[in-house]
């Protein structure tokens, strides 16, 4: 609304710019001669008024009725029935107007006397007046439109932006939301499993939970967090975790000491990580799971290793809801700007993924 109002502003300031200058002409050529000749200022006046009243019924009425409603052939029969008849009319009444304004009479100015002023002009022939009229109008009529469509363009262009940046909120807010629910299941079942089994480590995994629930809830909504909360988030989860599986399922960190209060989009790393637990870790055989975070040259490097078993190897396919989010989400936010490479190996699977810090 702000934007639409400014550029009606800046439009307007344009048309009442280039019509003062072009009533003020005859003024300043006029001002040539010993003093201002007021009869031919005048009637240079009434010669451009025609073209005033076309450009204002252009403006106002015929492009934002007609040309924007997309009724183009309507826009074009009218601006040419409106341009003849006023042309018409001002060849009609041109003489007769002038003749008036030449009449001999007297016209103080700043102290001055001015008397009968000789005849402006030689009559030009009445259809030479019309045709002349009919091209200028035509001009003038088409110089507006193109103003008009002009600021026009840069309105609907300004609106495109405005729509694709509330479907982009919109979307990674679909996407982000969708990752929690699928994380707090998991999570609860890992609590579950773990009231059975030792109490007070329950009660200690609610704890690290609510916590976590406060980083989804609060830090999550503002489109982005500091690197430095989003790296507690994955510690208090990795932490998790650790109370659920035994002593034959390692997990190695690397964070960064220093993370410059950088600003990332929240939750981007969860679904992989979730992942790697998901189909990464046996209950039977050793399992391990890699995870590093470096920052280089402006960009975060997000290493994830996880080991795979063979009969893990279907389900740890490239794929699934959680990395297909992923991806869709890093399109949106870094358009060509991310690097996400998946090597799926025999016994491990791993993904590193680059992204810029800003």
């Amino acid at each position: 609304m702000k934007h639409n109002f400014n550029s009606k502003l800046v439009e307007n300031i344009i048309y009442s710019l280039i019509w003062m200058l072009i009533f003020l002409m005859p003024v300043f050529f006029s001002g040539f001669e010993y003093k201002t000749n007021w009869n031919r200022v005048f009637s240079e006046w009434i010669r451009f008024m025609p073209f005033l009243i076309i450009f204002l019924i252009n403006n106002r009425l015929l492009v934002p009725k007609l040309l924007f409603q997309k009724r183009y052939q309507n826009y074009l029969i009218a601006t040419i029935i409106t341009v003849v008849i006023i042309s018409l009319l001002a060849s009609s009444y041109s003489r007769l107007l002038i003749d008036i304004i030449n009449r001999p009479m007297k016209l103080e100015f700043r102290g001055f006397e001015q008397g009968p002023p000789p005849s402006l002009r030689i009559p030009q022939p009445w259809h030479i007046v019309l045709m002349n009229n009919i091209i200028i109008s035509f001009l003038i009529a088409g110089f507006n439109t193109a103003i008009k469509l002009s600021f026009q363009w840069a309105k609907d262009q300004q609106d495109i932006r405005e729509l694709e940046k509330e479907h982009l909120q919109t979307e990674l807010s679909f996407l982000k939301h969708q990752i929690s629910p699928h994380f707090f299941m998991n999570t609860l079942n890992n609590i579950h499993a773990l009231i059975d089994i030792e109490k007070e480590k329950a009660k200690d995994a609610v704890i690290r939970l609510s916590k976590m629930m406060r980083h989804l809830l609060y830090d999550s909504d503002l489109g982005k967090t500091s690197l430095e909360k989003e790296i507690e988030f994955i510690k208090s989860y990795l932490d998790l975790m650790k109370l659920r599986y035994s002593n034959h399922v390692r997990i190695y960190t690397s964070f960064p000491e220093n993370t410059n209060d950088y600003k990332i989009p929240p939750l981007l790393f969860t679904s992989l990580i979730e992942n790697a637990f998901k189909h990464g870790v046996s209950y039977r055989n050793d399992s391990f799971i890699e995870l590093s975070i470096k920052l280089e040259n402006n960009q975060l490097n997000f290493v994830l290793i996880n080991s795979k078993h063979k009969k893990m190897e279907i389900k740890n396919e490239p794929g699934g809801i959680g990395l297909f989010n992923l991806k869709k989400r890093l399109n949106l936010l870094y358009p060509g700007e991310f690097e996400l490479k998946i090597d799926d190996k025999s016994d491990e699977f791993c993904v590193n993924l680059v992204i810029p810090l800003i």
